[in-house]
């Protein structure tokens, strides 16, 4: 994830989330909009969401940027930071 296109994010760059609450997985995409995550994966429908606005309501200038199938079992040490 290029943290010039996802400006909210404030881990370091490399492996993983340096910041633990900056990525959330939830089962609705109501809760995804609620998360203060700034990046949240809705376990039951594969969608990634970037949540720019935390825990505010709705996704900020965010959005459901992903798909995952196939029920992927993500964490936040499946992303690399840029």
């Amino acid at each position: 994830m290029d943290k010039n296109t996802f400006t909210a994010l404030t881990s370091i760059q490399g492996d993983g989330f340096s910041v633990a609450t900056e990525f959330d997985i939830v089962t609705t995409n109501a809760a995804a909009e609620t998360s203060s995550a700034f990046i949240v994966y809705n376990s039951e429908n594969g969608n990634l969401f970037y949540n720019a606005n935390g825990s505010a309501a709705g996704l900020g200038d965010g959005a459901n940027f992903a798909t995952l199938t196939n029920n992927a079992q993500i964490s936040a040490d499946d992303f690399f930071l840029r």
